[in-house]
């Protein structure tokens, strides 16, 4: 049985009453430019398919991310030797904190220098021309630090991205604001379909500190639709992870997560 969490904010910004909840109307009217740096509304999603009775974070390679401690050059690659031209779109933040994106050119299972130093990537996608979709998984792995085998990277905790063939973009419960950036959090879902039921947690961490968690969820298999509602909105301040972490009671469960965050550069 798939089970639903929402959770729906108030967000007090220009324009907007303290009465007034973000409806998907104000959103698209205020983040309708995806070229306008500030204001600017992302939506994180991820998916993880098979949840264990540990904590995990929810992205598709599974297990908790691998957060990276120092800043990093990045290589792309495919585990399917037939992917080769396809445009890749990869976004985080760079070695200043700043939001950056860049496009690398796919080479089958040959590893290609992505350009920049990255502290951050936290979403990949392709962007090719003429439907020409990647067959393999494509993966965004820290340089140097690690041995490849047939496009796959042989030390697992070296990787920060994949996206899969099904999706053609990475599936990642995880962000980091930038240096200057505030996120409001204005809704986020969970769906599971264990039927013994899961817990899910959203960690945040300020750059140089530790996890902690500010929301908490526990979908039991009589649940459908919860729904809570905030007048002071979940704020999160810049340089600060966001990481959504997630077990199932008896294990073997598949849990998605889509969250949406309103940000402003100050």
């Amino acid at each position: 049985m798939k089970l639903f969490l929402f959770f729906a904010c108030f967000l007090f910004v220009a324009g907007v009453s303290s009465e007034e909840v973000i409806s998907r109307d104000w959103i698209s009217r205020n983040c309708n430019n995806p070229e306008r740096v500030s204001p600017k509304c992302f939506q994180v999603f991820g998916k993880n398919d098979s949840v264990t009775t540990s904590f995990e974070s929810v992205w598709t390679p599974g297990s908790l991310y691998p957060w990276p401690t120092t800043t990093f050059t990045a290589v792309l690659s495919s585990s399917d030797a037939a992917d080769v031209g396809q445009s890749i779109v990869i976004e985080g933040l760079d070695e200043n904190r700043d939001m950056a994106s860049v496009t690398a050119t796919l080479n089958g299972q040959t590893t290609v220098a992505v350009d920049g130093t990255w502290w951050r990537v936290y979403r990949v996608y392709n962007d090719s021309d003429d439907q020409n979709s990647f067959a393999g998984t494509v993966i965004i792995a820290q340089d140097g630090i690690t041995t490849w085998s047939a496009g796959i990277p042989l030390v697992t905790t070296s990787v920060v991205a994949t996206a899969i063939s099904t999706s053609q973009q990475s599936l990642m419960s995880v962000f980091t604001t930038a240096r200057n950036q505030y996120a409001y959090l204005y809704d986020a879902r969970v769906t599971s379909d264990n039927s013994q039921g899961s817990e899910c947690w959203l960690f945040v961490r300020k750059w140089g500190k530790t996890f902690r968690a500010i929301s908490d969820t526990y979908i039991t298999q009589d649940e459908g639709l919860i729904v809570d509602s905030y007048r002071i909105p979940r704020v999160i301040g810049p340089e600060t992870d966001i990481d959504v972490r997630c077990k199932a009671i008896g294990g073997n469960s598949r849990i998605s997560v889509t969250y949406g965050l309103y940000t402003e550069l100050r």
